[in-house]
């Protein structure tokens, strides 16, 4: 069953009373289903959080360490959403800079999975979402 709005505004709440050490609780949200849930402005800094997406408009998997998932037009890898256009660039000179900055080991992780990554959504893209 999906969390309702209230439930879940009310683990946010919790969520940044610990975050400020303020008492509250860490959030684990590892099973909500959030369909539906508004989580603008929810800080969710540390919280325990294992998304998949729908397979058709999200699309979601994991290599390693970290986790992925991409729309029609954008990938997160980690913390790190851009563009798919950007990832895209990674081979150029200035795309190894920026992903040697993302983290200690992240330009050795795109060397061995990135052209992988942009082989399958490029062979799976994600659906455009129809818009009101």
């Amino acid at each position: 069953m999906a969390m309702t709005q209230k439930e879940f505004n009310k683990i946010v709440a919790s969520h940044t009373l610990w975050l400020t050490g303020k008492g509250g609780n860490r959030a684990n949200l590892c099973q909500a289903i959030l369909t539906g849930a508004n989580l603008t402005g929810a800080t969710l800094t540390w919280a325990e959080l294992l998304a998949y997406g729908d397979m058709v408009y999200l699309k979601t998997m994991q290599l390693d360490k970290w986790a992925i998932g991409y729309t029609y037009d954008t990938l997160q890898i980690g913390c790190q959403r851009h563009p798919i256009a950007k990832w895209n660039k990674w081979g150029t000179p200035t795309g190894r800079r920026w992903i040697a900055q993302m983290a200690p080991d992240a330009l050795e992780w795109a060397d061995r999975n990135l052209a992988l990554i942009l082989q399958v959504i490029e062979r799976n893209p994600a659906k455009l979402p129809n818009r009101p």
